[in-house]
């Protein structure tokens, strides 16, 4: 794992997300790839960028979660 490697996953912010059909239904959560920004080896995490629509948004993972 290093800087700049591409990442796959979920945003837990697209977990409640409504689809587009009439009603509340809700829909599958899509997937964005984004880029490692940020390592912490003493804590264990490692910190994921990705453009969304019209945002840029951050997400933490620990290590044991990277596939």
């Amino acid at each position: 794992m290093h800087l700049g490697e591409k990442y796959r996953f979920t945003p837990h912010a697209f977990t409640g997300e409504v689809g587009k059909t009439k009603g509340p239904m809700p829909c599958i959560p899509r997937m964005v790839t984004g880029r490692i920004v940020y390592i912490n080896e003493a804590h264990r995490y490692f910190t994921v960028e990705a453009s969304v629509d019209w945002a840029t948004i951050r997400e933490s993972f620990k290590f044991d979660e990277y596939r």
